[in-house]
């Protein structure tokens, strides 16, 4: 910008007094465009996700799409959300093409009025026809150099959106941290002994502006008490298990457990001595061991107990017997390229592989069978039965069951029944 200024003002210091006006004009082109281009940038955050997620569903749904010759379906749905997502990058680009072309126009003006100044106001030497010449180089590269740094500009501006999102994420309401009573470990050990619960006069509602949920509740159950909560559809069953596990703070009132108040205490505490067997399992991508033991803090042979009364045995046995199928199959194909090719290289090669798999076998326990994400290389029953596996692992003294047989076949519900009868009797 310098060089072109000083070159500009050796030639006709005339020139120097449209640049104001240029600036102005591209200024104001500028401002015009960004309300436009910051809004598009928003939905280009929103039309990107929905195409994701659409995806994700059809891979694991694909087997229910296609159980309901929804196939249709879904395509057009897909096809419209791209067409939304096109839209969107289009008109984005249009925007950039009309300022840029917006800018090109006012450069050209800048261009047209210097040669007129020059015309009328210069010398007919040929040292001034290089000062011109180099002039009008120098103007139609400001377009670049103009064009580049209110581009610059407004990616600084658009990127600043996602700092402003940052911002705006830190005042979300955050978990209570405070905590007016902190038990040691000690007094954890043997907390909760009995597990009564009690409900005092308790206030919940999800939003200050939203009404109450629940209002004036109050009940005693005592330790070892098996309760079962009826109602219709919204009369706060599950605002009732939400409340134990302080998922939503309450307004007044007190929740005790064991004759402490659990509102006075750190949420991991609180949480630490209940546990939650939700209606949709939940199961993570690693082995039988990480899902049923994240913390690490009980002993293989305690697990594999466990899964056998469960009747789970079928699953730690599964990765062994498609390892077996698998070593079948090689060995099957090995004799078959060894009559053909009578190859002792590739044999003796197999053969090395099979005795490593078999030393693998050997070394690995069964609690290392990988489980997939959601579980979705088990049945809902054995998912199911893995979750209320793990719940009996911890031996929590409070354990809330929401619905946990809802889906789920009468046999495999009357498993899962007698299973928890005998874990959850004290």
């Amino acid at each position: 910008m310098v060089s072109v200024t000083w070159i500009i003002y050796q030639a006709n210091w005339r020139l120097l007094l449209a640049f104001p006006v240029m600036a102005a004009v591209s200024c104001t082109l500028y401002m015009i465009m960004m309300p436009a281009h910051k809004s598009i940038c928003s939905l280009l955050g929103q039309t990107d996700k929905p195409i994701g997620n659409l995806r994700n569903e059809s891979i694991q749904g694909n087997s229910t799409i296609r159980a309901f010759k929804k196939e249709k379906l879904f395509m057009n749905l897909n096809s419209q959300l791209l067409d939304s997502d096109i839209l969107v990058h289009r008109t984005s680009m249009a925007i950039w093409m009309w300022f840029g072309n917006s800018n090109c126009f006012n450069v050209q003006a800048l261009s047209f009025i210097s040669c007129t100044i020059m015309l009328f106001h210069g010398s007919a030497d040929s040292t001034d026809a290089i000062w011109k010449s180099m002039v009008l180089q120098r103007i139609w590269d400001l377009h670049h150099s103009l064009w580049g740094l209110l581009h610059q500009t407004s990616g600084i501006e658009r990127r600043m959106v996602k700092v402003l999102k940052c911002f705006q994420t830190l005042e979300i309401p955050q978990e209570r941290s405070d905590a007016k009573t902190v038990l040691t470990e000690e007094q954890l050990k043997s907390w909760p002994s009995t597990g009564s619960l009690i409900y005092d006069d308790v206030h919940l509602r999800y939003r200050p502006d939203c009404d109450l949920v629940l209002k004036g509740v109050s009940f005693n159950i005592k330790g070892g008490e098996k309760v079962g909560i009826v109602g219709r559809t919204g009369a706060g069953k599950s605002t009732l298990i939400q409340c134990i596990s302080r998922l939503v703070e309450i307004e007044s009132g007190n929740m005790i457990i064991d004759g402490v108040n659990t509102t006075d205490l750190p949420l991991e505490q609180v949480r630490d001595a209940i546990t939650v067997i939700p209606q949709d399992p939940t199961l993570f991508a690693g082995s039988v061991r990480f899902n049923l033991d994240p913390m690490e803090k009980h002993t293989d042979e305690e697990m594999l107990s466990l899964l056998q009364r469960a009747g789970l045995q079928k699953i730690l046995n599964r990765e062994k017997t498609s390892a077996e199928e698998e070593r079948g199959k090689r060995r099957k194909k090995r004799v078959y390229e060894d009559s053909d090719s009578q190859s002792q290289s590739s044999s003796s090669e197999s053969e090395e592989d099979e005795d490593a798999d078999l030393k693998k076998e050997k070394s690995s326990s069964p609690l290392d069978m990988a489980i997939q994400e959601g579980g979705d290389n088990l049945s809902s029953g054995e998912k199911q039965l893995l979750c209320i596996c793990r719940a009996a692992l911890r031996k929590r003294k409070i354990i809330v069951l929401d619905e946990a047989t809802a889906n789920i076949d009468l046999i495999t519900e009357q498993k899962i029944q007698k299973f928890m009868a005998e874990e959850f009797k004290d």
